[in-house]
């Protein structure tokens, strides 16, 4: 999930697929303009596989 989401790891949005809600340093948006923005699947797919091999999505009686 580290190699994949890259300098954006910390990005939540971004690696479940959303549009970042972060801009660059010159007010830009990291995922570029919005008419052309698609989701980094490979990401998505990355951070799902963590998810699951971890556990993290699995439900827990101890709430």
């Amino acid at each position: 999930m580290i190699r994949e989401a890259g300098d954006r790891y910390g990005d939540l949005s971004y690696k479940v697929g959303g549009r970042s809600p972060h801009t660059n340093p010159d007010g830009s948006s990291p995922d570029g303009p919005i008419n052309q923005w698609k989701p980094n699947l490979d990401v998505v797919y990355a951070t799902i596989k963590f998810a699951r091999r971890t556990g993290r999505l699995n439900p827990s009686s101890e709430n």
